[in-house]
């Protein structure tokens, strides 16, 4: 706590310019370094760690700290650039951690006279590498595609005589002059091309030969070059998005889970999807105010800059983007939030990738939670509802969803008792107190939400009950209309979105309380309706009044029957009863 109070007091020190800052375990030089960011106001950004400590991240950070310190540069690109220079150098042990030192794969066409396919890991940019391939299957699987398109030889010391491969159809069997060296080398040219993803191109010139190939009533290499066209196609559909680019995209995308952040980074060199990362960090490993901007920052350090960083939602520092492009050789990097179109597709196949590695119920519910800005994530939520006509046989319903799944054996229904009429606020209080008394009494375990089915008067009406109750627990009105969601003390209904997982979410637990609350109200009404004055008689059991309706029709045919008539079916005390009930 002292060493607390201590950096605490250096803030007075703290320059208000961008620049750079560190928190250490020790004031000398050779101190470990904890964390190191940057800032565009150096006071204002290293005053928020000592006002809301709240996080993970920094609750661990400051409890190791013992010194601050701090570097000014002349802009906040200055402080990126020199942000990221710092953090290779020392391996803060706060800061985001990427590196792996692995290196990806990249597909060659090596220099021979006879030239053929190969996987290199040295990226020294040659003309003839295509890559880099973060995806090793999608690799293999394209470039044992691009051999046998264009059928290039696979041995890597050229035989004497042709080999399977040749029989196979596999390979045009260079070794035995089965094809000429200019031929070879077009079809190295069309697998070049198809490798950089100029596929449109390609595809135009192959038909173009096929056209003259068929002319020339060369029938058979005219079928060859269509099947080299089909197999084209069908490699170029295989992909996520078949698109003709000539620049290299990342998709990045981020989702918040209970004990980590799930990043993926989804890579499409010039159109072509060629891999999927996904980085699991932990909640103190990343800022939460910003958790994108970290992971960017420290992700492409050292991993190759596409050309177009698409992204869901705006990154929260402009700067990033200006220290992105000074680390590109050609100074350009564009940052993209697509809302329609191509790039809005890419940014949808992204979001299935990311959601498909993830608890979807547990994504879901946290989507629920930042929504509706409740405390926890509601595993367990209630619904209320009400149901009567014109006041009669009013009757209310709870029903139960656990783990975003209905849990149909803590359903439970309510007859109204204190209520007559009307009164749909009276019934609803009614029911929440019924609802929560025993969980009050019996100290059971209380939902993490409820959801009114109804307005903001229902909204109040269960709040009263639960204040009644001492309790206090998140409750929502979810009005029918306009799909509104209501919360105590807001005057406006919250900003959600109607289209979005959690507005239908919250509408599929809505529509099942509605549906068990009517379907109990109509067995209600049914069996009110099936009773009648003959009910309690003493000595006339059901089948004994089911036999007088059957035989009179009706409680005034059985009125006007004779005793006689009467006798027929009931003894003379049944009928004296009868009689009395009657009367």
């Amino acid at each position: 706590m002292r060493a607390y109070h201590e950096l605490k007091e250096r803030l007075a020190d703290v320059p208000d310019e961008p620049g750079c800052y560190f928190f250490k375990e020790g004031n000398a030089k050779d101190s470990v370094v904890l964390y190191i960011g940057k800032a565009k106001s150096l006071r204002k950004r290293v005053s928020q760690y000592f006002l809301r400590a709240s996080d993970m991240k920094t609750r661990a950070m400051l409890d190791k700290a013992r010194h601050l310190d701090w570097v000014v540069t002349r802009s906040e690109v200055e402080a990126l650039i020199l942000e990221a220079r710092l953090i290779r150098q020392h391996k803060p042990q706060f800061n985001i951690d990427l590196k792996d030192n692995k290196r990806y794969a990249y597909i060659t066409i090596t220099d021979d006279e006879y030239p053929r396919l190969i996987t290199t890991r040295d990226d020294r940019g040659g003309r003839d590498m295509f890559g880099p391939y973060t995806d090793g299957s999608e690799r293999v699987h394209l470039m044992t595609k691009t051999r046998k398109l264009f059928k290039l030889r696979l041995c890597k010391t050229m035989p004497k005589r042709v080999c399977l491969y040749y029989h196979l159809g596999q390979c045009s069997g260079p070794c035995e002059n089965k094809i000429g060296k200019e031929e070879y080398c077009r079809d190295v040219q069309r697998a070049r091309m198809f490798l950089k993803g100029q596929s449109p191109e390609l595809i135009a010139g192959l038909e173009a030969d096929m056209e003259r190939a068929s002319k020339a009533l060369n029938f058979e290499e005219a079928r060859h070059l269509r099947d080299t066209i089909r197999g084209v196609q069908h490699t170029t559909n295989r992909q996520i998005l078949s698109r003709e680019r000539r620049y290299d995209e990342d998709v990045v995308l981020v989702r918040k889970q209970e004990d980590f952040y799930l990043f993926l980074v989804l890579h499409v060199k010039k159109g072509m999807v060629t891999g999927v990362e996904e980085f699991p960090l932990h909640h103190d490993r990343v800022d939460p105010d910003a958790p994108m901007d970290d992971f960017l920052k420290s992700y492409y350090q050292d991993n190759h800059l596409p050309d177009e960083i698409i992204l869901e939602e705006p990154i929260a520092d402009a700067a990033i983007g200006q220290y992105l492009a000074s680390a590109k050789p050609s100074g350009k990097v564009m940052i993209t939030v697509p809302k329609a179109g191509p790039k809005r597709a890419l940014l949808e196949v992204g979001v299935k990738n990311i959601v498909a590695r993830i608890d979807k119920t547990h994504h879901l519910l946290l989507q629920v939670q930042d929504a509706l800005r409740l405390p926890t994530a509601p595993r367990r939520i209630d619904a209320f509802d009400n149901s009567h006509i014109q006041g009669t046989n009013v009757v209310s319903a709870c029903i139960q969803f656990l783990d975003a799944k209905p849990n149909k054996p803590a359903y439970r229904k309510f007859i109204i008792r204190t209520v007559s009429g009307n009164d749909d606020f009276a019934a609803m209080r009614e029911a929440v107190a019924r609802r929560y008394k025993n969980h009050v009494e019996k100290k059971e375990p209380l939902p993490d939400l409820i959801i009114i089915d109804g307005g903001k008067g229902q909204l109040h009406a269960a709040t009263d009950a639960l204040a009644g109750l001492g309790l206090t627990i998140p409750v929502i009105g979810l009005a029918k209309r306009e799909e509104e969601v209501y919360v105590p003390g807001l005057p406006t209904p919250l900003p959600v979105d109607k289209k979005s997982e959690v507005s239908l979410f919250l509408q599929r637990i809505r529509n099942e309380v509605h549906r068990f609350v009517i379907t109990f109200h109509r067995a209600r009404r049914t069996t009110h309706q099936r009773q009648s004055v003959l009910d309690g008689v003493p000595g006339v059991g059901e089948k004994t009044k089911f036999a007088l309706l059957k035989r009179f029709g009706s409680v005034e045919g059985i009125r006007k029957a004779s005793d006689d008539q009467l006798e027929q079916l009931l003894r003379r005390k049944q009928v004296v009863a009868v009689r009395e009930a009657l009367r």
